[in-house]
């Protein structure tokens, strides 16, 4: 009876098996599909009318089987993304349409130190010459250095910023997350 572990206690796991379970979920590849509701708006159409579908990580499109209404079985689109798994996962997808560029952007630190894409995702969607918006979203904090932060030359202290620029003018948003 002395033996006997207490009533309540969990059996132990080994240390080199906790280990190397945790280095293996650490680092794990992700493939992961998003079906695309046909009920709305069919992707294929979203295409046509003009959009592009503007993503961090690279996908490809299928065309598989699914069932909306109970044994009713139809074929529609379903996207993949693929990309490692690394102690965090981030994804950033949006719908623009075909004659607006897309480029990354970036946010600065201090307004001197160009800040890591694992904290921060940036993109700058530019409609014409005279006319941009740049997008910063916020997946992490940060613990070091100045939190005084500029995206396309304007300083802010938030989770998501946005800035218009129209020709001269400059018109900043926070957007809360």
């Amino acid at each position: 009876m002395d033996n006997d572990p207490p009533i309540n206690s969990a059996p132990s796991v080994p240390e080199s098996l906790f280990v190397s379970l945790k280095t293996l979920l650490h680092k794990l590849p992700l493939l992961y599909p998003y079906h695309v509701d046909t009920s709305q708006v069919p992707f294929f159409l979203l295409l046509l009318k003009g959009l592009k579908l503007v993503s961090n990580i690279p996908y490809t499109k299928h065309i598989e089987p699914c069932s909306l209404r109970y044994n009713e079985e139809l074929e529609h689109d379903v996207l993949y993304f693929e990309q490692d798994f690394t102690n965090h996962f981030e994804q950033c997808i949006c719908f623009v349409d075909k004659a607006i560029e897309t480029k990354d952007d970036f946010v600065l630190q201090n307004n001197d130190t160009k800040l890591d894409n694992t904290i921060v995702h940036t993109k700058k969607f530019i409609l014409s010459e005279d006319e941009s918006y740049s997008v910063a979203i916020f997946h992490k904090e940060i613990y070091k250095g100045k939190k005084v932060l500029f995206l396309d030359g304007e300083p802010f202290h938030c989770k998501v910023f946005v800035v218009h620029k129209k020709k001269d003018k400059v018109k900043t948003y926070i957007v809360r997350a």
